[in-house]
């Protein structure tokens, strides 16, 4: 998202609860204001804005009731559940649809297309509503792809590692002719310090590994791998995968292919202090040498 476009993400759902907060505040004190006070629109547009609100709060509760007794079928406990709601978004609606009306009066309090304002506004506002919260949806993607991106990138300097002797077979899977049915990788890792592995029912480190549309393998090491890394010193890792087995990959658009891959280390030390490396590496093709 551009700058502009978070911008008004981020002030898109305010700027509609202020206005549901607002809009009746202004209605109500304009329309009980000495100016309006002897108006003969007055009493109409109070009118059209309760029958407006009555028609918006009774919507509201046979959305809940269906809602709530579509498996169930129709309970008299689920009424006297979805009444209040009802009277409640009746009465916010009431108020807006009197405030589209007082803002309307603004150019003549006389003025009898003002009444227009009072179907106008509530409807301008539930329009609204929906756009806010899709702008928001768009905006915690946004963030949340920056975060990935960011952890994607993460390299710590504590942390060295290399991947080599990559080897990987393939298989004809879910419409992918060529999809990864093993995968054997060789990770070595060289610390820059000394490092206690904590205690944990993961076996440190624990590798995640990452093809190019976003399918993922995860391993932690095997019991029995060492648990102090020496600074300088590097420690090798054998790891297989089997990624066609079930339950064994992750992934969304198809399962894994061969091309770039990223591969994210991750351990923790005896006092709970993380280290992560990420790096890429290459799975060759079908028919391709072996990478390392």
């Amino acid at each position: 998202m551009s700058g502009l476009e978070r911008t008004i993400a981020e002030l898109a759902m305010p700027a509609v609860l202020v206005t549901v907060l607002l809009l009746p505040l202004f209605g109500f004190f304009r329309v009980t204001s000495q100016t309006m006070r002897e108006q003969p629109m007055r009493a109409v547009a109070v009118s059209l804005s309760l029958a407006v609100g009555a028609v918006g709060g009774g919507l509201v509760c046979l959305l809940f009731f269906g809602l709530a007794t579509m498996d169930t079928g129709p309970r008299p406990e689920v009424v006297g559940a979805v009444i209040p709601i009802g009277l409640i978004v009746g009465l916010v609606v009431a108020g807006i649809s009197l405030g589209g009306y007082a803002i309307l009066t603004l150019g003549g309090p006389g003025r009898r297309w003002a009444l227009v304002g009072c179907v106008l506004a509530p409807v301008l506002v539930a329009g609204a509503f929906p756009g806010a919260v899709g702008l928001q949806q768009r905006l915690e993607t946004a963030r949340y792809e920056e975060e990935q991106a960011q952890e994607r990138t993460r390299a710590d300097p504590e942390l060295s590692v290399s991947i080599v002797d990559v080897r990987a077979t393939y298989a004809a899977y879910e419409g992918e002719p060529s999809a990864i049915e093993t995968l054997d990788v060789t990770v070595t890792i060289k610390p820059t310090i000394d490092m206690q592995l904590g205690p944990s029912a993961i076996v440190w480190p624990r590798f995640n590994l990452t093809d190019p549309r976003g399918a993922m393998v995860s391993t932690d090491a095997a019991p029995g791998s060492p648990v102090v890394l020496l600074a300088g010193t590097a420690t090798t890792y054998r790891l297989h995968f089997e990624p066609l087995a079930e339950g064994s990959v992750m992934y969304v658009v198809g399962p894994p292919i061969a091309g770039q891959w990223w591969a994210k280390v991750t351990l923790e030390d005896a006092d709970d202090r993380d280290y992560v490396t990420n790096v890429q590496f290459v799975v060759p093709a079908e028919g391709e040498a072996a990478q390392g």
